[in-house]
């Protein structure tokens, strides 16, 4: 049976999750902390799918991607967790487009979740953090100056 120019195969769930694991090991060489990761996060897809699983799969859209990440990454509890969840995603998508299971790799309709460190701008110090940072250097010999200097405290900047 055709859906929207894949193809709806009988899928078993366990079955497909194996032959995931086998591929993340043997294709993409990755640990086995990794493939178990990985399968227990494509566990919760396929979970959120109806059955048949295998006409869910083929039946699936970039939009039906986005939402599930979007609910998913908002219940993850912390940025990380949530990293993981679509780096997991990612390659599971791309082992179904690779397996024939979807007609297109989902993959790129994974967006990236962003959570640099200190990404943030950086809050002011509080005032007598200043005053003492300014009060420390001995303006009166040539080290003073220069560390004065070195950290960009002018005179137009200190005030």
């Amino acid at each position: 049976m055709e859906i929207r120019g894949g193809f709806a195969r009988p899928v078993r769930l366990e079955d497909l999750l194996d032959q995931y694991r086998q591929w993340l090991r043997e294709e993409r060489g990755l640990a086995p902390e990794s493939v178990r990761c990985y399968v227990q996060q494509s566990r919760k897809l396929l979970a959120s799918l109806s059955e048949p699983v295998g006409r869910s799969l083929g039946a699936l859209e970039p939009a039906d991607i986005i939402s599930y990440v979007v609910a998913a990454c908002q219940g993850s509890g912390s940025r990380w967790s949530a990293k993981a969840h679509v780096t997991a995603l990612r390659s599971f998508l791309r082992f179904l487009h690779v397996s024939g299971l979807t007609s297109s790799d989902l993959a790129p309709a994974v967006l990236g979740i962003v959570g640099w460190r200190l990404s943030q701008v950086p809050r002011g110090l509080p005032r007598d953090q200043v005053d003492a940072l300014l009060d420390c250097h001995d303006t009166t010999t040539v080290t003073g100056i220069r560390d004065k200097a070195v950290l960009g405290l002018r005179g137009a900047e200190s005030v």
